[in-house]
């Protein structure tokens, strides 16, 4: 082999691997919407839901964020879009959240003292941001 089939051959396997993982504060910005981050943590797998780490838990984050009330973010990146579709299926319905999916992620939301036209606007702000980064 030529060192251009190598080099080649280098460039093609690199290619097949995995994309490397978007850093957490990109995927839940500084500022969306009306609504600043306040906080932003990893989540320890172990401190996932149980559900959560058999359909394929790859990693999780927590972020409150304050605008018109308080919302706090818990977003997790799941081995499938398969895998993120079917959490949304099952996830319990609670009081004063709601959750979604977007590609291989999803993502629960709980808030406080927040008006509901505030809160439209911030799950529109995160879905449509989750989604440019997938382009």
């Amino acid at each position: 082999m030529t060192r251009r089939h190598i080099f080649f051959a280098g460039l093609l396997l690199a290619a097949c691997g995995r994309p490397s993982p978007v850093p957490p504060e990109t995927l839940l910005p500084p500022a969306l919407a009306s609504w600043n981050r306040e906080e932003l943590s990893a989540v320890p797998p172990s401190a996932a839901p149980a559900e959560v780490r058999a359909l394929g838990l790859e990693r999780a984050y927590r972020a409150s964020y304050q605008g018109a009330g308080a919302v706090q973010v818990t977003f997790y990146s799941m081995s499938s879009q398969t895998a993120a579709f079917e959490l949304a299926q099952k996830w319990p319905p609670a009081p004063d959240s709601v959750v979604f999916h977007q590609d291989s992620h999803f993502v629960a939301l709980h808030w406080r003292d927040s008006p509901r036209a505030g809160l439209q606007a911030f799950v529109t702000a995160l879905r449509n941001h989750l989604r440019s980064l997938s382009r």
